[in-house]
């Protein structure tokens, strides 16, 4: 054997002194990911980076968090995020040294989302001289500048059609178009306000060069996507966090949404058992006042549909105590013998709050007093005696649903309410100001035609039976093509007021249904569904020197129930590598199920503009 030269020595002796080194380094530095929330470093868990993962996760997008030093890291690896989201509240304080960087990211081809006040300020948390959105990413100048300070402005906001499509805003959602009038652009509205103001910064009235999505009712731009040499930079002036900490998060989920599965073409966890949408139909049976109703439904073959989620408010007053024209469930026989036939039929029984309808949604506090946890203790009670189990479904009379009464719900083993609040969203699971109430609980948000969100509604609004029966055959042609869920709810008299709206919108659901693309929910149903979705975990890497991405689902029970969706326009050979699952093209996406709960990975190329 020949002996080793000296060189050769030296050179085995650093290879040894630098392999814990090396191998340090692959430990601690990983690819970084494919779409990114950046994140100050010791945000990583704050309230605000929680409810943009929260959302992300609800969407079913795979977006990851992405600290300051992480992105400026010179030893990263990998290929580089195709977006980078820089979220408001958390992320206002920035270097020029991650300002430069940003810029040159999107020089270089990235996609970057810049939300409200996101790098607005230096590190010292003082207001910058020039904003980085005006001046490195060519969006209008924001005005309202008063010394170290930026006077928020207050608007009714508005969206094009075109973007009303793109971002899925409900029906219902946005105003009717106007015949007289030329603007392309339809207001936004909530079950809370027909016309729902949003804060923002005001921008100048110049010539904008990019693609206005969202503008003010002053016309200042809200929301808009600015190519920049080879990437693109969106820009929403919209503090989308601060929004949903106050339960209005339906246009922070829309934008994640289209962020990740329209701008980048990344597969999406759908958010319905087997991606088949549906409606949740509640009713709410609150008084004696119901019961002709009821029986008029279940001779037209109301009840042999479903299942629905039916609700009742147990106590015998409704309006006031001892007014008698409540249900009173423990001593009316008839009434109980309509709790056991629902069951029968499949549907789920819930309470409509605590007892006195009427008293308890006028009266509850936003503190729990010994009177009212005595209601709700009441109904919880009597509904559990007659159905011999405990209901695990609620919604709040006169939509009225204090913090404390989540709690309650959470310890009672409730597993969802209804919900005036997030209005046009799906299930979703609720923030309020600085606290995560719905570790437990998912909010089913009621859907509304404008303010109208019910038969008895529509009619005080002077809404015509073919407008609204029009509206309910659009929610549920939406959530079937987009494979989603909504809740439409009733009390069984309003019917009166529509004679044909409810028999003309189940005919159109029986159609949707026989061509497999409609199902009826229940909250029960929904929820145990969506907690079980929110501890799958997946990932999607790219393959290092490949245009190819690795989507990894591991094993989980249930899993059979999961379905992906990817676009076609932007992936090809779209094959499973490992596991057992089927590959479908449905439309404009391929569809990826698992066959069973082992597990799955699914390879494709990715297809450039």
């Amino acid at each position: 054997m020949k002996r080793l030269s000296a060189s050769w020595i030296y050179l085995l002796f650093l290879a040894a002194l630098t392999y814990p080194l090396v191998r340090t380094f692959r430990s601690y530095h990983h690819s970084l990911p494919v779409l990114a929330l950046l994140v100050p470093g010791g945000s990583e868990n704050s309230i605000t980076t929680q409810i943009w993962m929260k959302a992300a996760e609800e969407e079913g997008i795979p977006l990851e968090r992405l600290t300051d030093e992480a992105l400026l890291d010179p030893f990263q690896i990998g290929s580089k995020p195709k977006a980078i989201i820089v979220p408001d509240d958390i992320a206002r304080d920035a270097s020029s040294t991650v300002v430069s960087y940003l810029q040159n990211y999107v020089n270089q081809g990235g996609r970057l989302v810049l939300v409200g006040d996101a790098l607005m300020h230096d590190l010292n948390g003082r207001l910058k001289e020039s904003f980085p959105a005006e001046t490195y990413f060519g969006f209008p100048t924001l005005l309202g500048r008063q010394g170290d300070t930026l006077q928020l402005a207050r608007d009714t906001i508005r969206i094009t059609d075109e973007w009303k499509q793109k971002l899925r805003i409900p029906p219902g959602q946005y105003s009717p178009a106007d015949s007289k009038q030329a603007c392309p652009f339809r207001e936004l509205c909530t079950y809370q306000s027909l016309h729902s103001i949003y804060p923002h910064w005001k921008t100048d009235h110049t010539a904008y060069g990019g693609t206005r999505i969202l503008e003010a009712g002053d016309g200042s731009l809200i929301a808009g996507l600015h190519p920049l040499e080879q990437g693109e930079v969106l820009w929403i002036n919209l503090p989308l966090s601060f929004l949903k900490k106050r339960t209005d998060g339906l246009l922070m989920h829309s934008f994640l949404r289209w962020i990740s599965e329209d701008w980048l073409g990344l597969p999406r966890l759908v958010s319905v058992p087997n991606g088949q949408g549906g409606i949740v139909l509640n009713v709410h049976v609150d008084s004696n006042a119901a019961i002709p109703y009821l029986t008029r439904l279940k001779d037209e073959g109301f009840f042999a549909d479903g299942p629905f989620s039916i609700h009742v408010t147990a106590g015998p007053d409704t309006r006031r105590p001892h007014d008698g024209l409540g249900v009173n469930l423990l001593k009316n026989q008839k009434n109980q013998e309509w709790v056991r036939y629902w069951l029968k039929m499949g549907h789920s029984v819930g309470s409509h709050g605590g007892w006195i309808h009427d008293y308890f949604g006028l009266h509850v506090g936003e503190t729990s007093t010994p009177e009212f946890v005595g209601y709700l203790e009441k109904n919880y009670a009597a509904l559990k005696e007659v159905m011999k189990k405990p209901p695990s479904e609620y919604s709040a009379p006169i939509g009225h649903q204090p913090i404390w009464v989540n709690d309650w719900l959470s310890k009672k083993g409730y597993r969802s309410y209804y919900f005036v609040g997030d209005s046009g969203m799906g299930p979703t699971q609720n923030f309020r100001d600085e606290t995560f109430t719905d570790e437990h609980l998912w909010s089913f948000p009621v859907s509304s035609y404008l303010q109208a969100a019910s038969f008895e509604e529509a009619h005080n609004q002077k809404v015509s039976e073919t407008h609204f029966t029009n509206w309910l055959k659009a929610l549920s042609h939406y959530v079937s093509t987009y494979q989603s869920a909504r809740l439409f709810y009733f009390h069984p008299p309003g019917i009166k007021f529509y004679p044909n709206a409810l028999s003309d919108w189940r005919k159109e659901n029986q159609k949707l249904i026989q061509a497999h693309r409609f199902q009826w929910y229940t909250m029960e149903r929904l929820s145990r569904f969506l907690t079980n979705r929110s501890q799958i975990y997946w990932t999607l890497k790219p393959l290092r020197g490949k245009d190819t991405f690795e989507l990894a689902i591991a094993g989980q029970n249930n899993l059979h129930e999961m379905v992906w969706r990817l676009p076609v326009k932007t992936a090809k050979n779209v094959r499973i590598v490992s596991g057992s699952g089927r590959i479908e093209t449905l439309g404009p996406e391929f569809q990826i199920q698992p066959t069973d709960d082992k597990g799955l990975k699914v390879h494709y190329e990715e297809i450039h503009d």
